[in-house]
């Protein structure tokens, strides 16, 4: 813990995971879904934290608005086990399954009837704040879904990439956003071409 705390004390471009940033105490907000409320008492186990909504512009200022779900199962056209990964997808999001994923590992799925009534298959109190996220849902005025984005592990890489080469003045914030923007693109026009 000592050398990480070190590393990440003195690192200047620590803006990577939740975990991370909040272990050593340098998290001041942290705009997130619902599983955040399953990681972070793992990775900040002594920290307190405060769950409220997301910060909106001045022109939408009180509205309250939660984001949920963000999992996605992609099959792709050209897929050899379209059936098979379809009934993969469809198990996923079973009763049982959401079960067995809250129960290992704290993972949620948010399907209509988590939501609708938690206590049915969950425990909404084994982490701080999940019941909180559950009310929300129902209280919030919007509720919204994550795109799927073919090329989130290539934005994420890209991302980490660009922030420790400004951290280290390898380039400068414009350079590092400029290559991120071209490595994202040229992916993204692969991915559709193909």
């Amino acid at each position: 813990m000592d050398k990480l705390l070190a590393y990440f004390g003195s690192h200047p471009s620590v803006a990577g995971g939740n975990g991370c940033a909040t272990c050593i105490g340098k998290l001041a907000i942290f705009d997130e879904s619902y599983l955040a409320t399953t990681r972070l008492p793992l990775v900040a186990p002594y920290s307190k934290f405060t769950y409220t909504w997301h910060l909106m512009s001045n022109s939408r200022r009180g509205k309250k608005v939660q984001l949920i779900g963000g999992s996605h199962v992609s099959i792709p056209t050209a897929a050899k086990n379209r059936d098979e990964a379809w009934k993969l997808s469809e198990h996923l999001v079973s009763d049982e399954s959401i079960k067995t994923l809250f129960d290992g590992c704290g993972f949620l799925l948010a399907t209509r009837p988590l939501l609708e009534n938690p206590d049915s298959m969950i425990d909404p109190k084994r982490y701080p704040g999940l019941d909180w996220h559950f009310s929300s849902v129902k209280e919030a005025d919007e509720t919204r879904s994550y795109a799927a984005c073919p090329i989130t592990n290539v934005v994420g890489a890209a991302w980490d990439e660009a922030c420790g080469a400004v951290g280290h003045k390898q380039k400068t914030i414009d350079q590092a956003l400029g290559d991120l923007q071209e490595r994202c693109t040229n992916e993204l026009a692969s991915i559709l071409k193909a």
